[in-house]
Order: C-alpha cells, then sequence, then structure tokens
C-alpha cells in the first residue's frame, strides 16, 4: 500500500523514489504529491551547488524517474494521470541532472535538449526558464566533451 502523502515528506530519498515509481506504474494519483514532495525538498535555483556531481538521487534509482519522466513528458496524451507537464519535468531535471551519470545519459536522448527547450517555450510559470537555463548549464557542466549541449541547443 502506498503511504499518504502527508506522511511521505520525512521518508528518505530511496524510499521516496520507491514510492513515487510505484504509484507511476499504477497510474496512482497520490504519485503527483510524491513527486512534488520530493522535488521540494530538494529543489534549489542556484549554480553554486552544481560544481561537484550530486549521485544520491542517482543511487537511490532516481534514474527511473528521470526516464519516465522523458517518456510522459513527450506524451501527455496517453496517460490517464499526467504527472509530468513542463514545469514539473524541468523542476525534476534540476533534481536529475545534478547526477553526472544522468547527465551524460540525457545529452544521449536524441530530443532531450529539445524537450528541455520545449518545455522552457510552454510554460506560464515565471521560473521555468530559469530552471531550464539551469538545467542547461547541469548538462554543459557533466558533457563529456565540449561543445556537446551546445551543438544541440543550436540545432
Amino acid at each position: 500500500d502506498l503511504p499518504p502523502d502527508r506522511l511521505f515528506g520525512p521518508l528518505p530519498l530511496k524510499q521516496q523514489i520507491f514510492f513515487a515509481q510505484q504509484a507511476l506504474e499504477e497510474e496512482n494519483e497520490l504519485g503527483d504529491s510524491y513527486i512534488t514532495r520530493m522535488i521540494i525538498d530538494r529543489i534549489t535555483f542556484g549554480l553554486d551547488r552544481v560544481a561537484e556531481a550530486k549521485n544520491e538521487f542517482y543511487e537511490c534509482g532516481g534514474k527511473g524517474i528521470h526516464d519516465e519522466a522523458i517518456k510522459r513528458y513527450r506524451d501527455l496524451t496517453n496517460q490517464r494521470v499526467k504527472f509530468f507537464n513542463c514545469d514539473r519535468f524541468i523542476r525534476l531535471l534540476n533534481i536529475s541532472l545534478e547526477s553526472k551519470e544522468i547527465s551524460r545519459d540525457f545529452l544521449s536522448v536524441d530530443d532531450g535538449i529539445a524537450l528541455i527547450l520545449k518545455a522552457m517555450k510552454e510554460t506560464t510559470e515565471l521560473y521555468t526558464p530559469h530552471l531550464g537555463t539551469r538545467a542547461l548549464a547541469l548538462l554543459a557542466i557533466h558533457q563529456p566533451k565540449d561543445g556537446v549541449v551546445e551543438k544541440k541547443i543550436a540545432q
């Protein structure tokens, strides 16, 4: 059974990710609260923390949620519960892309950069373009070779 969302906040990240993945698989509406809580607990708006890769999200199984967010953001029409709109997608990327492994994997996604730019364009929230720029900066910091992110943006 999934815990009520009011109990979800104090859980360790590994358990939060486990329950969020389970809710996504079941298309359970609690997943919306779980993902929001994970984001609220971990998001930052600055670039001061990104000098060194943070791998807690990756090590706790967050790559699964990251991959699911990409898949669901690409096609919102076939979902009963729409967990990842443009704003939540960008917010999750700001947590997941702090991991070097996830960032490098994201760079191999053909339309990854285009998805970020699309979300930045579609949003009505004032902070999403800032977070989109931060996501692009995280990718640039972790890119395997200089110029990869810049070339994808130019395309």
